[in-house]
C-alpha cells in the first residue's frame, strides 16, 4: 500500500470485492493508519487475496477512513501469455478517476481504465525487497505464460513426528460403507499396505487390512515403507504405466472411495500398492 499526500490515513477499513465470484473480503488491520509516502520495505503493508478465477481477475477495492474514501478497480488477465492490467482510482464517490491505466490487450468488456493511454507497467511494478518480506513466504511464483518459478522447497516433517502429534485414527462407519460398496466387486485383488510412522499409524494401517480382507481382497502387510519413503504423509495411488492412457476402473474406484481421508487427487506411477503413512493419511502406491 502506498499513501501519496501530506496527511496520515486513520481508521482504515478495506473492502475487497471479487467481481468474478461476488465474494467480499473485509479488512480492518490498518485502523492505526498509514503514513504518507512509500512504505517501508522492511515492514510492507499488504493483503492476501485468493482469486476465484486465477489469471482472469476483476476486483473493486473500497478504502474508507477518517475523512477519506477511495474506490480502486483492478483487472488482471493473462492474454497471449502476458500479464495485462487495467486500473483506475476514484477519490470522491462518483467523481472522475484521479489515476487510470490500461494495457493494450485488455478486452473492451472491462470498463476499468477505458480511454486511458497510459500503460500499467510502471504503476504495478513491485519492489523486489517487498517480495522478500512476504509472510507467509511464498514457495514460488506462477507467470502469465504458465511457467512456475520455485523460490523454496517445502520440507515435510518426519512421519514419526506427525504420528506422535496425531490423535488415534480410525475408519468411520460411513467410510467403510463407501469402500465396501465400491470395492467388493473386485474380490481377489492383491494389495500390499505400507505405512510410515509409529504405533498410531500402524494401528490405522491394520484397520485397512481388516476392512479390505473382509470383502475378499488378498492383503499383505502392513509393512514399514522402504528407506527413503519415511516422510510420505498423504494418501496416494500408484498405477502401472501401461494403464496411464486408458481407464483403470479398479484403481479409479479405490481412489474415489477414500472419502473423508486426505489423499492425492491423481494417480502416480508404479505398481498397485497401498501405503499408509504419516499423520492421518493413507498412501496408495
Amino acid at each position: 500500500m502506498y499513501r501519496s499526500g501530506p496527511d496520515d490515513l486513520k481508521n482504515l477499513h478495506i473492502r475487497i470485492k471479487d467481481n468474478r465470484s461476488g465474494n467480499i473480503q473485509e479488512n480492518n488491520d490498518f485502523k492505526d493508519g498509514i503514513e504518507p509516502g512509500p512504505q517501508n520495505p522492511d515492514a510492507p503493508n499488504y493483503i492476501w487475496v485468493k482469486p476465484s478465477h486465477p489469471w482472469d481477475e476483476d476486483y473493486t477495492i473500497t478504502v474508507t477512513g477518517t475523512e477519506f474514501h477511495s474506490v480502486q478497480d483492478i483487472v488482471f488477465r493473462s492474454v497471449q501469455k502476458t500479464g495485462q492490467f487495467a486500473m483506475q482510482v476514484t477519490i470522491e464517490p462518483g467523481g472522475r478517476p484521479v489515476m487510470s491505466c490500461r494495457d493494450s490487450l485488455i478486452p473492451e468488456a472491462y470498463p476499468a481504465g477505458r480511454g486511458s493511454r497510459e500503460n500499467c507497467s510502471a504503476v504495478v511494478a513491485v519492489d523486489p525487497r517487498v517480495l522478500n518480506k512476504l509472510q507467509p513466504e511464498p514457495y514460488g511464483f506462477e507467470e502469465p505464460n504458465g511457467a512456475f518459478t520455485a523460490t523454496r522447497l517445502r520440507k515435510l516433517p518426519p512421519a514419526s513426528d506427525l504420528d506422535v502429534q496425531s490423535e488415534d485414527r480410525h475408519l468411520t462407519e460411513y467410510q467403510q460403507t463407501v469402500m465396501k460398496g465400491k470395492l467388493s466387486k473386485y474380490r481377489g485383488t492383491k494389495l500390499l499396505i505400507l505405512y510410515a510412522g509409529g504405533p498410531k499409524t500402524l494401528a490405522f494401517a491394520r484397520s485397512f487390512r481388516k476392512l479390505f480382507s473382509g470383502f475378499g481382497w488378498y492383503v499383505e502387510g502392513p509393512r514399514f515403507v522402504p528407506v527413503g519413503d519415511e516422510e510420505i504423509v498423504d494418501v496416494q495411488m500408484s498405477v502401472s504405466r501401461r494403464y496411464w492412457n486408458r481407464p483403470y476402473s479398479r484403481a479409479a474406484d479405490l481412489l474415489s472411495s477414500l472419502q473423508g481421508i486426505k489423499h492425492r487427487q491423481a494417480f502416480v506411477g508404479a505398481s498397485l500398492i497401498a501405503q499408509l503413512s504419516g499423520n492421518r493419511n493413507v498412501l496408495l502406491r
